[in-house]
């Protein structure tokens, strides 16, 4: 059994990774509502690695938790969780809309090539503005 000093260092390390996750879960989002796509990245990159710290610290932690510690950790991390899956869902929205947009945009670049270039050929509805 672990000595209370070393209980302690072993709860601190596990409230230290929720509070990392939870400042880059923030960071997350504020990167997705500027579009910086490369802090995006790298902030997401973070969260993977302070997730697999956390899965770490709670290993080593297992049977040293306190049943108020658990409690409080449990809501913690499925505010984490929450915020997370909103965070997903609005990326897959976003995700659809650029798709959608992109889609369009191809249907046009298809039209106006079926179309061909007329260069130097006026439009038949050229001078009809100026018919008496």
């Amino acid at each position: 059994m672990p000595q209370p000093d070393e209980q302690r260092a072993l709860l601190e390390a596990v409230a230290r990774e929720v509070v990392a996750l939870e400042q880059l879960c923030n960071e997350l989002a504020s990167s997705a509502d500027s579009r910086d796509w490369d802090r995006f990245k790298t902030v997401l990159r973070d969260c993977r690695r302070v997730t697999h710290a956390l899965k770490n610290a709670l290993h080593e932690s297992e049977g040293q938790r306190h049943e108020v510690f658990e409690k409080q950790l449990r809501e913690r991390v499925k505010r984490i969780l929450h915020v997370r899956e909103a965070q997903l869902t609005r990326l897959r929205e976003y995700h659809e809309t650029v798709g959608e947009k992109l889609r369009t945009i191809s249907k046009w670049k298809t039209y106006a090539r079926a179309i061909g270039s007329r260069a130097g050929t006026p439009p038949s509805a050229a001078g009809l503005d100026t018919v008496q």
